[in-house]
């Protein structure tokens, strides 16, 4: 690390479940959303472009700032934490593989969660009987978010994931937990989709992928992304040597069928050394600009930013023409 004061807080906050009537009984699913505080996505979205995180974190009461959606079912009751509506909604298909990593995260939460009771020495059947299956969960999530389009999909994709690794060895140690820790004594959080212990006795984070191809690129990727070098950054702290590293858990889900691939992503010393730096840096354009109305935060006015692997930036318009 840097000589930045950097300090994990004692242990990952287990969220309390949501729960749902399925078949005349309640129960319960996992929460999957977001970690509700500044994390990597707040971080990474003022870094990438201030006005864009002035929209998206900072314009939450201000209707203007909402950008329209079409129309979908209302969320189930209780199942605010499972709301992460995507802006377009479902409707629109370049945001197809987002809904459908969604759905799929939501399946392995219940599936692991599940698991993990099973191997701290609880009765299997009365664990099943409290929690949603994890193609239950699929299904909860889509009805919440408008996502019915991928419910099939998503929960082939999840059979198909637990067909495949039902002989698997690991210790299930966290199913979307939130770590935290203090960086010059401000709040920093990242929920982990799961933390296990393999079989070579070292504790790992997978983190769920859906992709359309898997490719050598796959995994390189991500060997600079900031998510991944939180995860390291956060869950090292917490286990010291015990640590093995970050683990891509891939699915590909294209025309031939799935395949899955797990690797671990490379290390980056270096930017975990600056990380807390990286990060302090964010804050620091959210300060500046606190006390400015939206249209005035800085914007990227860059092609790589304004214009995604899936579109338009959802705030395209209201740059390029203001808000009137």
């Amino acid at each position: 690390m840097t000589d930045i004061q950097f300090d994990i807080c004692p242990t990952p906050s287990i969220t309390v479940p949501v729960t749902h009537e399925i078949g005349g009984k309640m129960k319960k699913v996992v929460d999957a959303g977001s970690s509700g505080e500044f994390g990597w996505h707040a971080a990474e979205t003022a870094l990438r472009c201030a006005r864009l995180f002035s929209y998206k974190f900072r314009c939450k009461d201000d209707k203007a700032c909402v950008v329209p959606t079409p129309s979908a079912p209302p969320p189930l009751a209780g199942a605010s934490s499972f709301n992460v509506t995507l802006p377009r909604g479902d409707a629109d298909n370049t945001r197809a593989p987002l809904a459908r990593g969604s759905l799929v995260h939501a399946g392995l939460a219940n599936h692991y969660r599940i698991l993990q009771l099973i191997q701290q020495g609880h009765d299997p059947d009365s664990v099943r009987e409290e929690w949603a299956s994890p193609t239950e969960a699929v299904s909860i999530c889509a009805d919440t978010n408008g996502w019915g389009a991928h419910r099939e999909e998503a929960i082939r994709i999840v059979n198909a994931y637990m067909a495949n690794w039902m002989r698997e060895e690991l210790e299930v140690l966290h199913v979307e937990e939130v770590f935290a820790a203090e960086i010059e004594g401000r709040r920093y959080t990242q929920r982990l989709d799961l933390v296990v212990r393999d079989r070579d006795r070292k504790v790992y984070v997978f983190d769920h992928k859906v992709v359309g191809r898997i490719s050598p690129q796959t995994v390189d990727r991500y060997t600079l992304s900031g998510q991944f070098i939180g995860m390291r950054c956060l869950v090292e702290m917490a286990y010291g040597d015990q640590f093995g590293g970050v683990k891509l858990n891939l699915i590909e889900s294209g025309d031939k069928g799935f395949k899955f691939f797990r690797d671990v992503v490379a290390p980056a010393p270096s930017a975990v050394r600056t990380f807390p730096l990286t990060v302090l840096h964010a804050r620091k354009i959210v300060d500046m600009c606190a006390d400015l109305p939206p249209e005035e935060w800085p914007q990227a006015l860059s092609e790589q930013t304004c214009y995604t692997p899936y579109g338009r930036c959802d705030y395209f318009d209201r740059c390029r023409w203001g808000s009137n």
